[in-house]
């Protein structure tokens, strides 16, 4: 039997790829990628691919499920979403193609305020030592350390990604004044996302859903919180702030072809 939230998170899933397929076509519409945040491409590359790292390993390592088990005996198996992963495969596959617009095709229309964030990299640094780190334990039995705890920190880092997405592109429309960088509808299908989402999840709630029911590859309400205060701001910036600031297409592409002399 279909779980109740399913459909509600499916179609938010889809809205979500959708996104980020507009504004895939939007950057190569008009071959720019200005005014689009590095971080906030990376930053939802890293979640999908987290995410899916995370509940492959939850759904096929049988090191994972033994070391589970034998660390939460009296805990069912980890569920996992077969249709969510499905989904979260197409969104990294359609933001893998956005990383090669911002790294490669169009780099060169960026303004001298984009590209990938100290604060970023310093987040990569961390989370690279800590899994070296986790590893190392895990390999040499030190620090009793499993593999377990190395899938367990993919899944924190990814929720954290998951969580603050949005925020760099809030940012960067707050120092580049304007919101020329997202495509036309991304504050419409980012808002009936956001929404689907809450209603899928509110259904788990009024279900009384123990936590360790709930598929790991599902949202957190932490992430949830986060999102909809970006989404607060950003409408803002685009609806109120910014709203007269926007750069024209005629400027951007003029921006462009100085930018590629």
């Amino acid at each position: 039997m279909l779980s109740p939230e399913i459909p509600w998170l499916i179609s938010s899933y889809i809205l979500e790829c959708k996104l980020y397929f507009d504004q895939l076509q939007f950057n190569k519409r008009k071959k720019s990628i200005y005014g689009l945040s590095y971080d906030f491409i990376v930053l939802s590359w890293c979640s999908a691919f987290l995410s899916v790292t995370t509940t492959l390993n939850y759904g096929l390592s049988q090191t994972v499920l033994d070391q589970y088990h034998q660390r939460y005996p009296s805990l069912p198996t980890v569920r996992i979403s077969y249709v969510i992963i499905i989904l979260e495969t197409c969104k990294l596959f359609i933001t893998s193609g956005l990383m090669i617009q911002i790294l490669f095709l169009y780099k060169r229309t960026k303004h001298n305020t984009q590209g990938i964030s100290g604060i970023l990299l310093a987040f990569g640094a961390f989370f690279l030592m800590s899994t070296l780190w986790v590893a190392k334990c895990c390999i040499k039995k030190e620090a009793a350390l499993f593999y377990l705890d190395l899938v367990d920190l993919i899944w924190f880092t990814g929720k954290v990604a998951d969580a603050f997405y949005l925020v760099p592109q809030a940012s960067l429309n707050s120092i580049g004044r304007n919101v020329v960088g997202t495509c036309q509808r991304f504050l419409f299908l980012s808002w009936l996302s956001f929404f689907m989402t809450i209603i899928g999840m509110s259904t788990l709630v009024c279900k009384n859903h123990a936590y360790y029911e709930i598929p790991i590859n599902y949202t957190s309400w932490t992430s949830l919180f986060i999102k909809v205060i970006s989404l607060i701001l950003f409408s803002l910036q685009q609806k109120l702030i910014y709203k007269d600031a926007n750069i024209s297409s005629k400027e951007i592409y003029s921006i462009n072809a100085t930018s590629q002399v």
